[in-house]
């Protein structure tokens, strides 16, 4: 290598550690982007309260904190912050959107929102949720629906009765909740990582190429799969179980005392557990039920 091919390698180094210095990472090069052309990111503090239920859609992030006071603070590049809206409806359900458009990809679009209880919670057209650390919220009905590729990040959660409905290639991830009975649906090649200790009854239906992940425990559980959905509960305990199989699902389960299974298709069942198996169980001739 002679030396003027050394000098050009030199340069080019110089070069490219001055423009990382200049422009930084991916996340830093997005906001300086999101500066020029939207302008300097803003905050601002919405005078709202009283609300239990809150929607968010239009792709705006939203952070939540439990507290003792209501806060909503909106903050986002100064020539679209008026663009966010945040309606209450009824008093009590707070509504978050982007006015007329998307949410374009290189903006910071993010709603704080502190509040002491939450029962209901949407979320919708690719919006990311997530909750900080501390507190659970508690109350007697909690109920979680995402829909269009929304995704929850992280919840914390106390009620009697648990609904969860999600849908259309959405995530809900690290979710923590304790109930009396939970009903959980999932479809559209959607996404649920959660921990869950029930005292009673379970209720799970998983559609449509979806995945679904529990840890914790419940009294009784049932659950249906169908069209290539996958169910691993072998950390989620239950004493008695009924499972119902069809198309190419797999279930990985832990039943401890009686279980019961209808299986079809191209479908496995795998029970980490040593029920009893119940004489009306069925399954057509190419499904499996295997114990571990």
């Amino acid at each position: 290598m002679n030396a003027k091919t050394i000098r050009f390698l030199c340069a080019c180094f110089v070069l490219t550690f001055l423009t990382s210095c200049i422009y930084g990472n991916g996340k830093d090069r997005s906001r300086i982007k999101s500066i020029a052309r939207y302008g300097e990111i803003r905050t601002e503090e919405r005078s709202l309260s009283g609300f239990d239920t809150i929607s968010i859609s239009s792709a705006v992030d939203m952070i939540l904190t439990r507290g003792d006071e209501f806060k909503v603070t909106v903050e986002a590049n100064e020539t679209l912050i008026n663009k966010i809206k945040t309606e209450l409806i009824d008093n009590n359900h707070l509504n978050i959107y982007m006015e007329k458009e998307r949410r374009p990809g290189s903006i910071t679009a993010t709603v704080h929102v502190t509040l002491p209880i939450l029962t209901t919670l949407n979320i919708g057209g690719a919006s990311d949720v997530e909750q900080t650390p501390g507190k659970e919220f508690v109350c007697r009905k909690f109920t979680l629906k995402t829909q269009g590729a929304g995704d929850l990040n992280s919840l914390n959660v106390a009620c009697d009765t648990l609904l969860v409905n999600v849908s259309g290639a959405s995530d809900v991830n690290r979710m923590t909740a304790r109930c009396g009975a939970a009903s959980i649906h999932i479809s559209g090649s959607s996404d649920i990582n959660m921990d869950l200790d029930v005292a009673g009854h379970t209720d799970i239906k998983v559609s449509g190429a979806s995945d679904i992940l529990l840890r914790g425990n419940t009294q009784s559980l049932t659950a249906s799969l169908s069209g290539s959905s996958d169910a691993d509960f072998r950390n989620f305990r239950s004493a008695t179980g009924k499972i119902n199989a069809s198309g190419s699902s797999d279930a990985v389960v832990f039943i401890t005392d009686t279980i019961q299974y209808r299986i079809s298709g191209q479908t496995t069942v795998v029970n980490y557990g040593k029920a009893f198996v119940r004489p009306e169980s069925q399954k057509s001739s190419n499904a499996d039920f295997l114990r571990k």
